[in-house]
């Protein structure tokens, strides 16, 4: 299995662009799954909304601070815990895939993960930046070395048919999302 991380501000597409990208490798005929390092968190925040009767959309800012807490503190007991975390599930909720997409690589040691079995991308561009506690937040400090350190790069594109176009001319260009790591 192939890992294909995804790096970027919040808010840049990650999501978006792992999508597109899994949609361009499902139709080539490859088997994908996705998933993240932010999932245990991500569940851990909806469960007690859902415990407390409070709707699951609320405001995008205070999620992100919830969870960014939450890992903050997870991080500092287990600095790797969520690569752990996604590294226990590839015997058996990966068996059979051919890639695994990675939407939210935050830290670098996230991303030296990701490239020891596969490539990292980098998604440029922000078009609705996060706000106040949650921008200052440590997981929105890396971007500089992890795109540094990024094998390749989505430019912002005006939309999403250009997203989709660049997206495909990456998978187009060959082996390089295939490549075995050293």
């Amino acid at each position: 299995m192939h890992i294909i991380g995804l790096t970027g501000a919040s808010g840049s597409g990650k999501t978006t662009v792992s999508g597109l990208l899994a949609a361009e490798l499902l139709d080539r005929g490859f088997t994908v799954k996705l998933d993240g390092f932010g999932i245990p968190i991500k569940k851990r925040v909806m469960a007690l909304k859902a415990e407390k009767g409070i709707p699951v959309v609320v405001d995008k800012q205070a999620d992100r601070a919830a969870m960014q807490n939450i890992g903050s503190a997870v991080r500092a007991a287990d600095p790797a815990y969520f690569i752990n975390y996604l590294a226990s599930r590839n015997d058996s909720d990966y068996s059979g895939t051919d890639f695994l997409i990675v939407s939210d690589v935050r830290f670098p040691v996230e991303a030296e993960f990701v490239k020891a079995s596969g490539v990292l991308i980098y998604v440029c561009g922000c078009k609705q930046p996060l706000r106040g506690v949650a921008a200052a937040h440590e997981s929105e400090s890396h971007f500089a070395e992890l795109f540094a350190g990024a094998d390749y790069a989505i430019a912002e594109q005006p939309n999403l048919e250009r997203l989709a176009a660049a997206v495909k001319a990456l998978v187009d260009a060959g082996e390089h999302l295939k490549k075995p790591r050293a």
